[in-house]
């Protein structure tokens, strides 16, 4: 997708949350499910297919009777398509059917469907027992390419949330979206020309050239990925969804403490909520706290 059909098409859907808000208040979910599989299935053809099997499965799964029964059995149908393709991918391992297999937003709804099973099953949350609120969540159009990774209390709850027309809100959110457009293809597209051609091939630039492009280009992955998270944080906004704050002026802090508490937030929450945690507290772990510190880290 070329950069000005990427504008256009959020703008589309900037438009599109502002007029069905004047038609649509206590059915938001039905649009946001129609969106889901419309978005996701231009992005990815049929391979939406292995996220509803996903899905359809864990809906099962997390029924009382069989959740705790089938816990591992849950995380291994969950995973097995980003370990695999990852795998694949980096041919470690060669599986005909996954070979050369691509699907856009595979690791941000695997993480999102985990945190639904795990959660669930931890008893913080009941099961849901409409498909498609799941559906909705899971797969959510705005934060499939790169975040924020949500959390299902968070989003489910707000499918049903009535809408202001025209509210002081919707104008903030315009400014989001503005904002990380303006982060996407000014900063980052610019810093990308001269940035990436140096790091691509060092050897042929001079020292300080070499240094200089190595700098700028954390302030090119920042302005990458936090201008993704504004524009979804900003569109959802137009659909009745608060989406996390996802970056927090990462790069001007003082201390790296501090830095991975504002970069990336909601990615690191999750790993410290869903493997730091559950790892440190879990008897299976006999390793101690380095182990489990090397378990997160992988």
């Amino acid at each position: 997708m070329h950069d000005l059909e990427f504008i256009l098409l959020v703008v589309f859907l900037c438009l599109l949350g502002g007029i069905s808000c004047i038609f649509s208040f206590q059915q938001n979910k039905y649009f946001i499910f129609f969106l889901n599989l419309t978005f996701f299935s231009s992005l990815n053809g049929f391979y939406i297919l292995i996220p509803v099997f996903q899905l359809l499965c864990v809906h099962f799964l997390t029924q009382k009777k069989l959740i705790s029964r089938f816990f591992i059995f849950g995380i291994v149908l969950i995973f097995s398509p980003l370990v695999l393709i990852r795998l694949t991918d980096a041919q470690w391992l060669e599986i005909t059917f996954f070979s050369g297999v691509k699907i856009i937003g595979l690791a941000f709804y695997t993480l999102q469907m985990y945190a639904y099973f795990f959660d669930v099953w931890s008893e913080k949350i009941t099961r849901r027992k409409s498909l498609l609120e799941l559906i909705c969540y899971v797969i959510y159009f705005a934060n499939i390419i790169s975040g924020p990774v949500e959390r299902s209390t968070a989003f489910l709850d707000q499918l049903s949330y009535k809408r202001k027309i025209l509210s002081i809100e919707q104008y903030q959110f315009g400014l989001l979206v503005v904002s990380g457009l303006l982060k996407k293809f000014v900063f980052a597209s610019n810093l990308s020309e001269y940035v990436l051609p140096v790091i691509d091939q060092p050897h042929n630039y001079g020292g300080l050239t070499v240094i200089i492009a190595t700098l700028l280009s954390k302030f090119l992955l920042y302005y990458d990925l936090s201008g993704y998270s504004d524009m979804a944080v900003g569109i959802s906004g137009f659909y009745g969804i608060r989406l996390t704050e996802n970056f927090r002026r990462p790069l001007w802090t003082h201390n790296m403490k501090d830095f991975w508490t504002r970069w990336h937030i909601s990615v690191t929450t999750w790993i410290r909520d869903y493997i730091f945690y559950p790892f440190l507290t879990t008897r299976i772990i006999r390793t101690g706290l380095l182990g489990v510190l090397l378990i997160t880290f992988v």
